[in-house]
């Protein structure tokens, strides 16, 4: 596809679609009738990211732009920086909620689909993994829903997460080698798969104990 052709074609994805993150989030917020407070705000800013990114992305799936691109790390960076901005903003406003927490948590699994989608283009399809995974992971919770089970709070998880933005990010950066690119995230898969399925096993032993209280150790 000739340049101009791409162009054309990339600006009629970017129309059709690349609205999707930021409308998907205005919709949900009124969907929810969740009062937007200024860490809602926040979220939405990254939504507005997650939209550039995508819009990005189609221009680069119709050659329109080059799959490795500075415009990627411009706009990925402070994406993924604002996910520690929202959380502070709600917590120091005393805004904090469950629906405030999904929000936030569904828009980084969303960015980071996007970032994958992105990073497949010059790696292969197997990058695709780490975007679908959580959603994998959903879908296996609705046949079986123990592994659905509230676990506690994990910083272990959190920084998991955070390596696949991350080595997503770096991956689209021009300067890094393809080679290394693809190393990073290798590493970062690896990672995620290993902390879901540490999730999944304690979901699982969180609902048995729960069953059968005498399964429990009895040990303080």
């Amino acid at each position: 596809m000739n340049g101009g052709e791409g162009w054309t074609a990339g600006l009629a994805l970017v129309v059709a679609f690349a609205h999707l993150p930021l409308s998907v989030s205005v919709w949900w917020l009124r969907r929810t009738r969740k009062p937007v407070t200024p860490a809602d705000r926040v979220t939405l800013v990254r939504a507005l990211g997650a939209s550039v990114l995508l819009a990005l992305t189609l221009l680069a799936a119709v050659d329109a732009i080059p799959p490795r691109s500075w415009w990627f790390v411009v706009v990925a960076v402070p994406t993924l920086l604002l996910d520690a901005v929202d959380g502070a903003v709600a917590r120091r406003a005393g805004t904090a909620s469950e629906l405030g927490a999904r929000f936030d948590q569904e828009l980084d699994a969303g960015v980071v689909l996007i970032l994958s989608l992105a990073a497949a283009l010059t790696l292969g399809p197997w990058v695709l993994v780490i975007g679908t995974l959580r959603y994998v992971y959903a879908a296996a919770a609705l046949v079986k829903p123990r592994l659905a089970a509230p676990l506690p709070r994990s910083d272990v998880r959190r920084v998991v997460a955070g390596c696949q933005g991350a080595a997503l990010t770096l991956t689209l950066a021009p300067a890094v080698p393809t080679a290394w690119a693809a190393g990073m995230v290798g590493a970062a898969l690896g990672l995620l798969l290993g902390s879901f399925g540490g999730q999944a096993v304690a979901a699982l032993r969180a609902t048995t104990e729960a069953v059968n209280p005498a399964s429990r150790d009895p040990r303080p």
